[in-house]
């Protein structure tokens, strides 16, 4: 199944596993399986349409784990418990990702995870939550200059170190501000702050952008005075990711999205026996179709039609008239006789 979700030839071969996976597999393993592809960034058209948008990996992943609709035919219901549990580690997932995008933009912070330096370091097991807890790096991993860096960290409070990635850590206010305090690069960081805000002057293409570029610019001729007064860093709170407060989240988003479907969304879903006496009713009511070939021989001979009615008419006057014909008083004694002997001989 390995070799089948991490194949290079195609990513189709790939999704048929991820499906597969979401058929058949363990709910309780599911996201064990599909945890480490989330983020995919491999393309693929999933639909045989070319006007189709391409997606990634990721997103193909993602869409199993949150919907239930596959294109004309419904997915396996999960469990409710884990469904919104695989949720809140969605949610989790998604800020990992968007604290490494934002680390990863600010050369500030990129030059603060270095060998040595103090942090906070996401862990957790099975007996614990996954939370913020007090770290110092131990070794900094670069793949390439593209892929954020990945890091060894160690836990003084607990002594065990592990391998995080660039989203799981990040500043305590205090020791940021200390680094920022005995930092020279200034001048280094107003160039990239310049370079930054270019790129969204260049993005946006509106016009208020293009003075804040060139106060930028005019700032970072002037390191001194930028360094007392470095741009404020967000600090994430641990509330942030607290599985409590996802879960909150997750209660409220599926009470919204109930509420924008109607009753209809929470329905109780239609039982096999249900739909198949469905389906039997749809079959009943639906009226026969002629073929082409009928049909273009009415067309073409409109009186073979009213022929047959006709015939079919004066059959059904003959059956009525049979049916309601008198009998004779031989043809009721016949009967009263055969009767009779009935009676007599099985009582």
């Amino acid at each position: 199944m390995k070799l089948m979700l991490d194949h290079v030839d195609s990513p189709y071969i790939r999704c048929i596993g991820f499906l597969y996976l979401r058929y058949a597999a363990d709910p309780n393993v599911i996201w064990h399986w599909f945890e480490q592809y989330l983020y995919d960034s491999e393309m693929f058209r999933i639909s045989a349409n070319v006007g189709t948008p391409e997606i990634t990996v990721g997103e193909y992943v993602r869409m199993l784990l949150t919907e239930m609709e596959y294109y004309g035919t419904r997915l396996s219901r999960l469990p409710v418990s884990i469904e919104r549990d695989i949720k809140v580690r969605l949610l989790q997932a998604e800020q990992i990702k968007n604290r490494a995008q934002e680390h990863f933009r600010d050369s500030r912070r990129m030059k603060f995870f270095q060998v040595g330096s103090r942090i906070r370091a996401l862990y957790g097991d099975e007996e614990n939550p996954v939370t913020w807890y007090d770290a110092v790096i131990d070794k900094v991993i670069f793949e390439n200059d593209e892929l954020p860096p990945s890091f060894v960290v160690t836990f003084p409070e607990y002594g065990n170190t592990e391998n995080v990635s660039l989203g799981e850590i990040d500043i305590p206010g205090n020791e940021f501000e200390r680094y920022a305090k005995h930092s020279h690069d200034s001048r280094d960081y107003n160039n990239s702050l310049a370079k930054r805000n270019s790129e969204q002057m260049a993005s946006k293409g509106n016009q208020g952008h293009k003075h804040q570029y060139s106060q930028a610019k005019s700032h970072a001729g002037n390191g001194r005075h930028n360094i007392r007064h470095p741009p404020e860093i967000h600090h994430h709170s641990s509330e942030e990711f607290n599985e409590q407060n996802l879960m909150q989240k997750v209660l409220r988003q599926e009470r919204e999205k109930s509420a924008a479907k109607g009753r209809a969304y929470a329905a109780r879903p239609a039982t096999f026996k249900e739909s198949i006496s469905h389906s039997n009713d749809y079959g009943q009511k639906r009226q026969r179709t002629h073929s082409p070939e009928s049909t273009q021989n009415k067309k073409n001979h409109p009186d073979e039609g009213k022929n047959f009615k006709s015939v079919c008419r004066a059959n059904d006057g003959l059956n009525m008239s049979a049916q309601t014909k008198k009998k004779t008083p031989q043809e009721l004694a016949a009967i009263e006789e055969k009767k009779r002997k009935l009676i007599a001989r099985y009582g």
